[in-house]
């Protein structure tokens, strides 16, 4: 890995140096060339996409993928094919969203007791909108070993093969 943190300058990663997930996926492909051995990734909302691009860079790496009710999308695809939730708010004109604390339990925590909430809405963040309308660029089939969903995950629908 070059030293600034990108994937090289070869043609087949060239497009990545400007891709909204670098830093995401960098630090799983950083912490898989860390390792001597092959690894099981698990990814959760965003997370999805996020294996799924680190997979597509170590691909003879990758012993399983663990989907947890994440966003699996196919090469081209982004988090747009997706109908956007009504409790994200988009902010600054347009480049970062957030839910607002009350709308919070409903969007993300369900059946979480109150005084676990309470900590979970205090580590909420503003996000980057990039992520979300950028495509992913996979070449890789990606053998999706376990997908996991829960009864109230109405935010991501998972992909359905056609």
């Amino acid at each position: 890995m070059a030293s600034s943190g990108d994937f090289g300058s070869s043609p087949s990663m060239s497009f990545f140096s400007t891709y909204p997930f670098v830093p995401y996926v960098n630090r799983v492909v950083a912490a898989i060339d860390g390792l001597d051995q092959e690894v099981i990734l698990v990814g959760h909302s965003m997370g999805g996409i996020v294996v799924s691009q680190a997979a597509e860079y170590r691909p003879n790496r990758i012993k399983s993928l663990v989907y947890l009710t994440a966003f699996l999308l196919q090469n081209g695809q982004n988090m747009l094919v997706f109908p956007p939730n009504p409790n994200m708010r988009v902010f600054e004109g347009g480049s970062t969203i957030n839910v607002p604390a009350d709308k919070a339990k409903d969007t993300f925590y369900n059946n979480c007791l109150d005084e676990e909430l309470v900590g979970a809405v205090s580590r909420l963040q503003v996000q980057a909108t990039n992520p979300f309308v950028t495509p992913v660029c996979l070449t890789q089939k990606i053998l999706v070993k376990s997908l996991v969903t829960t009864l109230k995950a109405f935010e991501i629908m998972p992909y359905q093969s056609t």
